[in-house]
């Protein structure tokens, strides 16, 4: 049956159910052209909602990035192991909008173990996790290679158009995850398409993904990503030292008023 047979079948339905009377003639012609109506409007919606593949050099238009702005946002402080998906703080569409990038802001950096007077702490990116699943990376410990869900299932269709190039402490120190070695990274800056060298992200551990468009291996926005994050500083005393006395992050308690027995 096509779309004109159902409009058909519609209004002889209303007008053998309403009266003969001219206003009955009339109600049936107003509800008739109303369901008219109210059909096309669907088949045209519907049309207009298919993609255009006529033109397959185009973009996909009907994708969207879209970011909500947050000025509550808070950066979070890790202290030990924890894991945390972090704020995107910069997002970046390349000119032919095939590419986009994204600053993703995951914690502070925090001060020195020993109760401010031994080492600086590290925090190091243990693992990786895109839509829940595990991200294996290739061997630059950047470019996604495969992807491993709770269930052991894995699946290769992001390799190669992910790249994560992770920061643990300001755009100038760059790191691999855990397990990978990589001695050609760059400072943040110079990868960001919009970012100079005053984008320094300074005391911040973050990340900077790249997501390559690709409709056919449904990779098509950043999705869900999560890190999991591990700070060399775990005791105690340290944690709430560190917390009490910093002046960007803490309370800012001067060193001198606290009691240390």
């Amino acid at each position: 049956m096509s779309f004109i047979d159902e409009v058909l079948a519609v209004g002889s339905t209303l007008f053998s159910r309403v009266a003969k009377s001219d206003m009955g003639k009339n109600i049936a012609k107003t509800i008739a052209l109303g369901v008219i109506l109210n059909q096309t409007q669907k088949s045209i919606n519907k049309q207009n909602s298919k993609p255009d593949t006529a033109n397959t050099t185009q973009p996909d238009r009907f994708v969207r990035e879209q970011l909500s702005p947050d000025t509550k946002h808070a950066i979070p402080v890790v202290y030990g192991t924890a894991f945390v998906k972090g704020v995107i703080t910069d997002a970046w569409l390349t000119a032919d909008k095939t590419t986009m990038w994204y600053c993703v802001t995951i914690c502070e950096k925090t001060g020195n173990t020993n109760l401010g007077a031994g080492a600086a702490s590290v925090l190091s990116f243990e693992e990786i996790y895109l839509n829940e699943s595990l991200i294996t990376f290739q061997s630059d410990g950047i470019t996604v290679a495969s992807i491993t869900d709770a269930n052991a299932n894995t699946s290769t269709d992001p390799a190669g158009l992910i790249k994560i190039y992770c920061f643990n402490n300001g755009s100038t120190s760059p790191v691999v995850p855990t397990g990978y070695v990589n001695g050609g990274l760059s400072s943040a800056y110079s990868l960001m398409p919009n970012w100079t060298a005053n984008h320094t992200m300074s005391g911040l551990v973050f990340a900077l993904v790249k997501v390559e468009y690709s409709k056919e291996k449904n990779v098509t926005s950043l999705g869900e990503i999560e890190f999991k994050i591990k700070n060399t500083m775990t005791q105690p005393g340290d944690c709430l030292y560190d917390y009490m006395t910093n002046t960007r992050y803490g309370a800012g308690i001067p060193s001198a008023e606290i009691y240390l027995s």
